[in-house]
C-alpha cells in the first residue's frame, strides 16, 4: 500500500486541528498567533486562508501566501503548524500536503527539509522554553501495509537546519495527534504527546503520553472511558503545560460538528495519572448555530497563575489555577484562538482571534485584538479579514518549501486575488504594498490599530450589526464556504 497508504491515513486524521484550516476556499477565519522570541515586535498570523506577519507589534499586518510551503492556494484541509525560534520559522504540514519547511528570512523563503523527514506528515511542531534555538516536530505516518503508526519526535538545536531523532519511536498502535506536542518549562526534560486509537469512533481511546528523560522513553496515561466519551468527543490535543509546575497538564476535546456533541477542557495535576474535567461546552449538530461550541482558543498566564478559555461559539473564560473547574465569562465574544505573553508593565497581554466583522458568526469587528484585563476592554489591532496594508515585501530566493516552486515574492499576486474575493465595502482591502518592517521595503503609512478598546457590553451591541453584514458577505461569496 505505501505511499496510498500513508496518504489515506493522514487524509482520516487532517481535520483534528480543531476543525481550523489555512488555506483559500474555506471560511476566513484567523486561528493562531505566535511571537518571536527574539523579536517582541515579530508576530506572525495564520488563517484558514493564508498567513501573515506583523513587524511593529500588531499596527500593521502583511500578507504570505500559503503557496509557499506547498499548501494550495484553492483549497486545503489543513492547518500548517508553526513554531518561532531565535533565528527561523519552522511549518510542518500535514495532509494532505507533507514535509517540514523553514524559513530563515521571517517567512518569505522557506526550504523544505530533507534526510528523514522529506515528506513526512508533521503532526506539531514547538520550540523548547528552554532553549528558543531549538525547535521539535513529531511525525507520525502510516507504516506500509497498514500494520501500524509510525511516531517520531526529532530535534533542531540550530533553528531547523539540521534534525535527528529523539529518542525511540512510540507505540505503534496510537496515532498522535495533530497540534500534540509541549515541552515543559520547567523541567526541560519533560515532554508531553497526545494519542488517539481506534479510526471507528465508537472504539476510539485517548491517551496522553509522558517522557521524563527528554523523548527517550515514553509512558502512556489513558483518559478514562468514563471521562472521555467518544459518542460525544473526537480527540485530544494539547493546551499547555504550568511553566512552573511540570506535572500540571491541560487537554482539550474536540467534536465532529456534523454531529455534534461536548467539547472539554481535561486537567491533570499528576503529569496523566488521573485526569479530571474543567469545563465543557456543548455543541450543536450545525457549527454554525449560536450557542455553546468547540474549544478553539486555550492560553496560560506567563506564570501559569491564570487560565484563559475560548469557545468557538459560546465566549472568552477566564480561571484562577487554584480553582480551575470555576470560569467566569470575560466577553462572549467567539474566539478561534488565544495566545499569552507579559504585558511590558507588568501583567498578561492576552491576544485574541475572534470573528471578522464579515463573518455570518456574532461578536465585536476584529479579526485580531490585544486585552490586558483579562478580556473586559479588547483593543482591535486587525479589524477585518481584508486588513493586510499589502503582501509582505520580498526578494526572491533560491529554495522552495515542500511541495512548492513558489516563494513570497510571488506572493501580491495571490494577495490581489484575496482582495478582490474578499475586499468589503465597510472594510476595503489596503492598496498600499511595501511593508514597513522588512528590511526590503519601502515606506507605508497605513496602520490596522483601531480608535478604541471594545468592552463586553458593546461587544454585544455590535450582535444585529455583524449579523447584517455576515448575511451580505455569505450571499456574496457563499462559493467560499467549506
Amino acid at each position: 500500500m505505501g505511499r496510498a497508504c500513508l496518504i489515506a491515513f493522514a487524509s482520516s486524521i487532517a481535520l483534528l486541528s480543531t476543525g481550523t484550516a489555512s488555506a483559500n476556499g474555506r471560511y476566513p477565519l484567523s486561528n493562531a498567533l505566535l511571537f518571536s522570541p527574539a523579536d517582541p515586535n515579530f508576530i506572525f498570523f495564520r488563517g484558514t486562508y493564508g498567513m501573515g506577519v506583523s513587524h511593529d507589534n500588531g499596527k500593521s499586518w502583511q500578507f504570505l501566501c500559503e503557496e509557499n510551503i506547498g499548501l494550495p492556494a484553492d483549497y486545503s484541509p489543513q492547518d500548517p503548524s508553526i513554531a518561532l525560534t531565535m533565528s527561523a520559522v519552522v511549518a510542518g504540514n500535514f495532509a494532505p500536503i507533507t514535509g517540514l519547511n523553514v524559513s530563515t528570512d521571517q517567512g518569505c523563503n522557506w526550504s523544505c527539509v530533507q534526510g528523514d523527514l522529506l515528506d513526512q506528515p508533521v503532526a506539531d511542531v514547538t520550540v523548547r522554553p528552554d532553549a528558543p534555538h531549538t525547535v521539535l516536530a513529531v511525525v507520525s505516518a502510516a507504516i506500509d501495509g497498514g500494520t501500524g503508526v509510525v511516531t517520531q519526535v526529532y530535534q533542531s538545536t540550530d533553528d531547523g537546519a539540521t534534525w535527528a531523532p529523539l529518542g525511540q519511536r512510540v507505540d505503534p498502535t496510537m496515532a498522535w495527534t495533530i497540534n500534540s506536542l509541549e515541552v515543559s518549562k520547567s523541567d526541560p526534560n519533560r515532554i508531553y504527546v497526545t494519542a488517539w486509537k481506534g479510526f471507528v469512533s465508537t472504539s476510539r481511546t485517548v491517551a496522553l503520553f509522558v517522557s521524563t528523560d527528554m523523548g527517550q522513553t515514553w509512558t502512556p496515561r489513558d483518559i478514562p472511558s468514563t471521562m472521555f466519551d467518544n459518542t460525544q468527543e473526537q480527540y485530544v490535543w494539547l493546551g499547555g503545560v504550568d511553566p512552573t509546575d511540570a506535572d500540571r497538564v491541560y487537554l482539550r476535546s474536540n467534536v465532529d460538528p456534523g454531529v455534534g456533541g461536548t467539547s472539554k477542557l481535561y486537567v491533570t495535576a499528576n503529569a496523566g495519572q488521573s485526569f479530571a474535567v474543567a469545563k465543557s461546552f456543548d455543541l450543536a449538530e450545525t457549527s454554525m448555530t449560536l450557542t455553546l461550541g468547540e474549544i478553539l482558543g486555550f492560553a496560560l498566564s506567563p506564570d501559569g497563575s491564570k487560565i484563559y478559555l475560548g469557545s468557538s461559539q459560546g465566549g472568552l473564560y477566564v480561571a484562577d489555577r487554584a480553582t480551575p473547574t470555576i470560569f467566569e465569562q470575560t466577553s462572549p465574544i467567539n474566539i478561534h484562538c488565544l495566545s499569552t505573553r507579559p504585558a511590558p508593565g507588568g501583567g498578561t497581554e492576552l491576544w485574541i482571534c475572534g470573528d471578522a466583522p464579515t463573518s455570518v458568526h456574532v461578536g465585536p469587528q476584529f479579526t485580531v485584538g490585544v486585552s490586558t484585563d483579562d478580556g473586559a476592554h479588547i483593543q482591535p489591532l486587525m479589524r477585518s479579514n481584508s486588513d493586510f496594508c499589502g503582501a509582505a515585501a520580498c526578494t526572491a530566493g533560491t529554495t522552495f518549501g515542500c511541495h512548492s516552486q513558489v516563494n513570497g515574492s510571488q506572493c501580491p499576486a495571490t494577495y490581489a486575488g484575496w482582495c478582490d474575493q474578499n475586499n468589503d465595502v465597510l472594510f476595503p482591502c489596503n492598496t498600499c504594498h511595501p511593508d514597513p518592517g522588512h528590511p526590503a521595503s519601502g515606506s507605508c503609512s497605513c496602520s490596522t490599530v483601531g480608535s478604541g478598546k471594545i468592552s463586553a457590553g458593546a461587544a454585544a451591541l455590535g450582535l444585529a450589526v455583524c449579523g447584517l453584514v455576515g448575511a451580505r458577505w455569505q450571499s456574496r461569496r457563499k462559493r467560499r464556504r467549506p
